[in-house]
């Protein structure tokens, strides 16, 4: 699955990435949160959402 954002093309599920105890600074984890969402999209079951990221800084 390859994702594109802001010109970048990204390629998901290539590597394994290490764990990482905080997200927040990693943008991988931001273009894996919208892969998944397209990928719900696209398979139909997400027809109209709100979607709202919450992160504890």
């Amino acid at each position: 699955m390859t994702v594109e954002f802001e010109g970048k093309f990204y390629e998901i599920g290539s590597a394994h990435k290490k764990y990482q105890k905080d997200k927040v600074w990693d943008e991988d984890y931001y273009i894996l949160t919208l892969a998944a969402l397209a990928r719900e999209r696209k398979g139909g079951r997400l027809c109209n959402a709100s979607v709202i990221l919450a992160a504890d800084i």
